[in-house]
């Protein structure tokens, strides 16, 4: 499970990209305040595209990926490959 805080932001302006051992989140926000009038001496969340690699030591399956998007946060389930997965057989019994 990764969890990460992406104040303000929509669904349509996160990309989530996977493939065997990586995902990658990246964002795009919409800059809508840029004639609202107001001038900041500092903002505490940057409106600025991002990106971040997240790399695992096992193989991930990327058809089972599942995010959601609440409050701020967003996060995503990452399952483990089947294919690395330990499974018991018993004899006289097919795969």
């Amino acid at each position: 499970m990764i969890e990460l805080p992406v104040p303000g932001l929509k669904a349509d302006e996160i990309v989530i990209e996977v493939d065997g051992y990586s995902l990658t989140v990246s964002t795009a926000p919409q800059q809508a305040e840029t004639n609202s009038g107001r001038r900041y001496i500092q903002r505490e969340q940057p409106v600025q595209p991002m990106s971040r690699v997240f790399e695992f030591p096992v193989e991930i399956d990327t058809d089972n990926v599942q995010t959601t998007l609440a409050n701020g946060i967003l996060k995503i389930h990452v399952p483990k490959a089947a294919v690395g997965r330990r499974k018991v057989i018993r004899v006289g019994q097919s795969a």
